[in-house]
């Protein structure tokens, strides 16, 4: 058992836990969106809300490119679909210009890259296009199938690693396999290890 104590508004509240939580799961979930008891959870860390994968190589160097995993989905939600951008230093990154270094109103998807400004799209870095299809493991239904263009960074880790935002997934409770093609070659990306990783939002989207 676990025994929380915190303050909200002059009012002390005492919260006892008495289940362990190895994984986020429904019930989980739900408890994590009460107003009173889900501050204790944050605090805790009982909310943390792991990848349902992460890490998974993609090569997008060659057309044709394929990534594909399987992954567990114990909460239904939409969950966010990213890339990270792993350079050999730090100034390799800063020098990058596929990936971009800014994020701006041309950023969000709504607007076509041949569309926007040329003296705009610089610091944008270029539209990285992939295929992402999600079907169930059991009997192979496709459950999601979408072209996503990429295009500016989200952000950096202040070394070596850039991230992207590819889209968001809504899934269900079930197992899956996911399937990610690359559309468009970079070969500035050689020798630049890049990687996938689905995770939920934090907002709870």
């Amino acid at each position: 058992m676990r025994l929380f104590y915190f303050k909200i508004k002059d009012k002390i509240y005492k919260i006892e836990i008495t289940k362990t939580f190895k994984k986020m799961n429904s019930f989980t979930y739900a408890l994590c969106q009460k107003p009173v008891l889900s501050v204790a959870m944050w605090m805790t860390g009982l909310c943390a809300f792991p990848p349902l994968f992460s890490n998974l190589p993609i090569d997008l160097t060659h057309t044709g490119a394929l990534a594909t995993t399987e992954f567990k989905v114990n909460v239904p939600k939409s969950y966010h679909l990213s890339l990270t951008v792993e350079f050999e230093s730090a100034q390799k990154r800063v020098d990058d210009l596929v990936v971009g270094n800014t994020f701006n109103q041309y950023c969000d998807g709504t607007i076509k890259y041949n569309n926007i400004p040329v003296e705009k799209r610089k610091e944008l870095g270029q539209p990285i296009t992939l295929q992402v299809l999600v079907r169930k493991s059991k009997n192979h239904e496709i459950v999601f199938n979408q072209q996503f263009q990429s295009l500016c960074s989200t952000g950096h880790d202040g070394k070596n690693k850039s991230y992207r935002s590819i889209g968001w997934i809504p899934l269900s409770q079930d197992l899956y396999v996911i399937e990610v093609v690359n559309l468009q070659p970079h070969n500035q990306l050689k020798n630049v290890k890049t990687t996938l990783s689905l995770n939920a939002s934090n907002g709870g989207k």
